[in-house]
């Protein structure tokens, strides 16, 4: 469970570049180690970028958008273009489950290259799937 960010509490420790979408160490916080102005965070094999604060793992994209738009996000942030290292707010959207799903990639497995759409070896026809509101169409 992602823990809840405090944003008040973040923009004290934490600079965000909307643009580039970094989260950076503050210049007033004693680091130790890291110099102020560096960029915080790790990324994972996952592909998206984490970072420890206070002992409790965030995810960079939740605070970019928290930071970033001034609101806790209430679903999931979602990647506008899939990319997940694109933390840019204007890349960045506050997504139900059902949204973010809708915004995957094409499977590897496609080879219509157009998502839903399928070629039926036995018919020797393509066609076309789409779930809306629970109900598979074709």
């Amino acid at each position: 469970m992602e823990p809840i960010i405090d944003i008040d509490a973040m923009k004290k420790i934490l600079d965000y570049d909307q643009e580039a979408g970094a989260l950076k160490w503050k210049s007033d916080m004693n680091r130790g180690r890291i110099p102020a102005g560096t960029e915080v965070g790790s990324v994972y094999p996952d592909g998206y970028k984490r970072l420890n604060l206070n002992g409790k793992m965030h995810m960079a994209h939740r605070l970019g958008y928290a930071l970033g738009s001034g609101k806790v996000p209430s679903g999931v942030v979602d990647h506008i273009d899939g990319n997940r290292l694109n933390n840019s707010l204007s890349n960045l959207r506050d997504a139900s489950s059902l949204q973010n799903a809708h915004n995957t990639a094409i499977s590897k497995r496609n080879t219509t290259g157009v998502k839903g759409v399928y070629f039926d070896k036995y018919h020797r026809k393509f066609r076309a799937r789409v779930m809306v509101g629970g109900k598979q169409h074709h």
